[in-house]
């Protein structure tokens, strides 16, 4: 009878899998394969059905999508005698217990997950199943084959398996805990955060890889235009003064705070970063984590002022008391980059004048206030022109783009996140109305006519360039800022 064979890629698919973990069980003598006269790497139905059955996975309804799936017959002068067990695994790595085989599952899943550069990982017990989903770019997918390969005997197993090695206890199934581990995949040592959360069928676990601080972008990395890139450099290498950068949450606030901090002469100036998420990862630069009722943020940012500080980065300023220390830093010469949670420009500003702080000090060191948002980029290996005609009210006058979906971005058709910025810039007239007491209104309307591009126009600008999707920015308002 002849055999049906498959590439790397349609094993992917069918397993839900990232190509690069079907190389490695080839690789490893996990799965057997045949290397055709012609050169490509296929694999054999049967060697599929051995690999899965010595995993324990049952292979039913896999088998119906195997069926399903267009498969290269096997030429029979190339037709490979059936191997034995023992040649389609080493018998090492035979799970000889459940133990083992919920070991190879758990690492197969973080193998996974990194390999698609997802950020968290979610498990959560249904009804019906263990349900798994990865947080990719921002966004979760599901992965709904996850379910029906994974044995009911070993689904039970899983999230005790992940409480042992974080170190949890096992037993309190109603109270959520946290806490840390240490795999060795693919010969690299991983640390991943865990965190558990009881639930009505059971506990949910998420678990994030833990990402090892490298170095941070440059300026024009982070998608600012040119012109911006410019001035925002001027301001770091001038006498001083405060810079904003505000977003909502999960939208690269840090990251952005992270490029400007780097973009200072740590070599000639003394730069320290207050963050509460530990080490930046930036080389020359002084950090500062407060941890503890003994030490907060506010203790920090006051503590410079008799440090002999010319730079501080603070990763966000949480009220009334620790933004006024941070614009006297800015008052006494000390450029200070700090992030707030704010929707717009004048938002931020409005909020800064309802706190009461020193009109004098705000309107004379006040250089920036840089409003962002992220957005995913569409995959450059699958983009393709569509036929959307617009997400919002103004006509779209140019060719749009989106991605089809491949194995590079895993079928999503985006891959990696690039900002959005409007930055509203204090001009003379601005700081002039702040520094003399003018009406909150009467500020807010010159910040909100101050020239500059609208996070709507910054999203429609890296649409027309192909960078992102007309999907992407339909959330974006249309109006730079929005007065309070």
């Amino acid at each position: 009878m002849t055999q049906r064979l498959f590439d790397t890629f349609q094993v992917a698919n069918l397993l839900g899998v990232a190509p690069e973990a079907v190389t490695q069980w080839i690789d490893k003598g996990w799965l057997p394969s045949k290397r055709l006269s012609d050169g490509p790497v296929r694999i054999s139905e049967q060697g599929l059905i051995t690999f899965l059955k010595m995993r324990g996975v049952d292979i039913g309804d896999l088998m119906t999508k195997v069926a399903a799936k267009d498969g290269e017959p096997l030429p029979q002068q190339h037709k490979a005698p059936a191997q034995p067990a023992a040649k389609a695994e080493p018998t090492d790595q035979t799970p000889a217990s459940p133990a083992a085989s919920v070991t190879q599952v758990v690492e197969a899943i973080l193998n996974d997950a990194i390999a698609r550069r997802a950020s968290h990982v979610h498990l959560e017990l249904g009804s019906d199943g263990l349900d798994l989903r990865l947080r990719i770019d921002g966004f979760l997918h599901a992965k709904p084959n996850f379910r029906l390969r994974l044995p009911k005997t070993l689904a039970a197993l899983v999230t005790p398996h992940i409480k042992g090695i974080a170190g949890l206890d096992a037993e309190k199934t109603q109270v959520a805990q946290s806490g840390r581990f240490g795999l060795r995949l693919n010969g690299h040592e991983r640390q991943f955060d865990v965190a558990t959360l009881p639930t009505l069928h059971g506990e949910k676990i998420v678990i994030s890889p833990v990402v090892v601080d490298g170095s941070p972008l440059s300026l024009s990395q982070l998608g600012l235009g040119n012109q911006d890139v410019l001035r925002i450099r001027e301001i770091i290498d001038g006498p001083g003064g405060l810079v904003l950068v505000i977003a909502p949450p999960r939208n690269g606030r840090t990251t952005t705070l992270r490029a400007m901090v780097a973009a200072v002469d740590s070599q000639h100036r003394s730069v320290v970063a207050i963050t509460a998420t530990g080490k930046p990862g930036l080389g020359g630069i002084t950090v500062s984590q407060p941890s503890s009722a003994e030490f907060t943020r506010l203790d920090a940012v006051r503590a410079l002022a008799r440090q002999d500080t010319d730079a501080v980065m603070i990763d966000e300023l949480t009220g009334r008391q620790s933004a006024q220390a941070a614009m006297d830093l800015a008052a006494d010469g000390v450029l200070v980059l700090a992030g707030m949670r704010c929707e717009t420009a004048t938002d931020a500003l409005l909020e800064l004048l309802h706190m009461d702080l020193d009109r004098w000090a705000l309107g004379s060191s006040l250089k920036a206030i840089v409003a962002q948002r992220t957005v995913r980029k569409i995959c450059q290996e699958c983009k393709e022109q569509t036929t959307d005609e617009g997400a919002g009210p103004e006509p779209i006058d140019f060719p749009v783009s989106c991605g089809r979906g491949c194995d590079k971005c895993s079928g999503i058709g985006y891959r990696g996140l690039t900002g959005l910025f409007s930055t509203l810039y204090q001009d003379r007239s601005l700081g002039r109305l702040i520094r003399h007491g003018a009406g909150i209104s009467e500020i807010a309307k010159v910040a909100e006519d101050a020239p500059r591009t609208s996070l709507r126009q910054a999203g429609l600008d890296k649409v027309r360039a192909g960078v992102t999707s007309l999907d992407e920015i339909a959330s974006i308002p249309q109006s730079p800022a929005s007065p309070g």
